[in-house]
């Protein structure tokens, strides 16, 4: 592909524990991942119950780079239900061209307006 990207990642509450590599789905998500060329950096409990301890939440980078620099890990905090997963990847080079971001301003106003006069009786 013609992708002009240096890293990717697939990061996130995934619900699949691919700690339980019996399961038929759990190995064919990391063979397909796998065949992606992401592979997985968090293999470490993200969700611990009284009943199940589990790794549902991924970080799965992909890099053009042999010897990635890409460092991940489970913060055990108890914010939520689940472990807080993190990443960091490498800053970009000074002088690197970064995309630019455009910005596009709604008249809100005008928007609050518009849907008042509405007849949302008929609708």
């Amino acid at each position: 592909n013609n992708c002009n990207y240096q890293y990717q990642l697939l990061m996130g509450d995934i619900n699949i524990n691919i700690l339980d590599e019996t399961t038929d789905y759990v190995q064919y998500y990391l063979n397909t991942m796998n065949e992606l060329g992401f592979n997985s950096h968090i293999n470490a409990y993200t969700r611990v119950d009284k009943n199940s301890q589990t790794c549902i939440d991924h970080i799965f980078p992909k890099s053009k780079k042999k010897n990635d620099d890409i460092h991940s890990t489970v913060l055990e905090v108890h914010l939520t239900d689940h472990y807080t997963i993190v990443a960091r990847l490498p800053a970009a080079k000074v002088g690197t061209v970064v995309k630019k971001l455009s910005k596009e301003v709604r008249d809100y106003e005008g928007l609050k307006t518009y849907f008042i006069s509405l007849d949302w009786d008929s609708m």
